[in-house]
């Protein structure tokens, strides 16, 4: 076994709406305990100075490397309006619905909406399945929209305090 020691900065960036402690250390190794999450990541390869590196890194990047571990976040919103626009192609365009189906299915997507508490992709599938969308959907899941996004807290960590850790490398 083999052990190696390394030297660690650490920065600690505060306001009144937030805070994030950074650990950096020489070898490649960044640690990140926040009000928008905790992340870590240990960059191997990035040539002689891990500060350049990150400094020229972009949000993507970052994101895929900080967030790996993360899955995407189901977005209610967006699948309703995704669904809703169906119903009305539905209507209009194929003609496949009545009137009075199209308005159950709206009504369907009102009342899912008003409950609000799906936060899943899973719970989504359920709660169309348990509904008359189903049937509008010819029983078919894969064909159900569901709408997801990246994960909140680290898109905010990015927009938010990354930047001005960026800065602060940038004076080192």
């Amino acid at each position: 076994m083999k052990i190696e020691k390394s030297q660690v900065e650490r920065w600690t960036i505060s306001d009144k709406s937030l805070w994030a402690d950074f650990t950096l250390s020489s070898d490649g190794f960044l640690n990140i305990q926040s009000d928008y999450g905790c992340y870590s990541y240990r960059w191997n390869s990035f040539g002689s100075d891990i500060k350049k590196f990150l400094i020229a890194c972009d949000k993507s990047y970052l994101y895929s490397k900080l967030g790996s571990d993360l899955g995407r976040e189901f977005n209610l919103a967006k699948s309703i309006k995704l669904i809703r626009k169906d119903i009305i192609e539905q209507r209009r365009v194929y003609q496949n619905y009545n009137a009075e189906s199209c308005r159950e299915f709206w009504d369907a997507t009102k009342l899912i909406e008003k409950i609000g508490v799906i936060f899943s992709a899973e719970g989504w599938y359920r709660e169309i399945e348990s509904s008359c969308l189903y049937r509008m959907y010819e029983e078919d899941v894969s064909s159900i929209p569901c709408e997801t996004s990246d994960n909140y807290q680290l898109t905010q960590f990015l927009d938010k305090i990354w930047p001005v850790f960026i800065e602060e490398l940038k004076n080192c």
